[in-house]
């Protein structure tokens, strides 16, 4: 199950060089049930998918293409990453 959460990006945050979020200025973070607080949030930013830490949210985050994020979750799905 994922929540969301509206995240306010106020001063300009750079993600990748680039201003994330939409015409509001917010991102959604969806993010996993899961353990022990340090989970991976997820959040559309148009173009690209933003991910970062819940643990440290202020924290860098990562940009990926569209293309990178389908590639990711298909090897997820495929078991690609289970030995990681």
């Amino acid at each position: 199950m994922f929540r969301s959460e509206r995240a306010a990006l106020g001063e300009s945050q750079l993600v990748g060089g680039q201003m994330a979020g939409g015409p509001s200025g917010e991102l959604v973070w969806y993010r996993a049930e899961c353990e022990g607080g340090a989970c991976v949030e997820v959040a559309d930013a148009g173009d690209a998918v933003i991910l970062r830490s819940s643990a440290n949210p202020d924290d860098a985050s990562v940009a990926l293409s569209r293309a990178e994020w389908e590639g990711f979750l298909v090897g997820a799905k495929d078991g690609v990453f289970d030995s990681v």
